[in-house]
């Protein structure tokens, strides 16, 4: 795996991670969980826009995952 599919790996996992976490933010009433849930999403699109940056500077367009 070279570098730039690296970070188009990253990018689709990280944003699948946020796509995640968020569709279940909601069914979660536990304001410590959603708080730590909260985190990880902030985790997720600080790796998502990292992998962006650093395709977009190789002059690549990230690509979203297909459902």
């Amino acid at each position: 795996m070279n570098e730039l599919e690296f970070y188009e790996q990253l990018y689709k996992d990280s944003d699948m991670g946020y796509d995640a976490v968020q569709n279940l933010l909601g069914k979660v009433s536990d304001r410590h969980l959603k708080h730590d849930m909260t985190l990880h999403m902030d985790g997720y699109k600080h790796f998502s826009r990292l992998a962006k940056d650093k395709l977009n500077e190789a002059q690549q367009t990230p690509k979203k995952e297909s459902a």
